[in-house]
């Protein structure tokens, strides 16, 4: 079974009465790879790159505003957003943890 199938077949309904263990397979899986995905974007990213904010950043208005990484460092990343959004201005450097950041392209 392809995850195609798989999908459409949860969708609709075979696995009514597993959907229980397969939300708790799914979050143990992210929760095992999040570590690996941190640590890699951390080493991928290089200073000139764009990034854009995800679902993790907070407050949430920032979600989805793009930045260029200024300075990597071992637990954060500096950038300068493109655009103002709320308190954080356009052009001015901002520390972040590399979880809330996506790289772009």
């Amino acid at each position: 079974m392809n995850i195609n199938q798989l999908t459409q077949a949860i969708l609709k309904g075979d696995f009514d009465k597993d959907l229980g263990m397969i939300s708790t397979a799914i979050k143990s899986r992210k929760a095992a790879t999040k570590p690996t995905q941190i640590m890699s974007t951390i080493f991928d990213l290089e200073v000139g790159d764009t990034v854009r904010f995800n679902e993790f950043a907070r407050p949430k208005y920032i979600q989805g505003v793009q930045a260029k990484v200024v300075k990597v460092n071992r637990a954060r990343v500096k950038i300068e957003l493109d655009r103002a959004a709320g308190r954080f201005p356009a052009g001015q450097p901002v520390a972040c943890p590399p979880k809330i950041i996506t790289k772009v392209n």
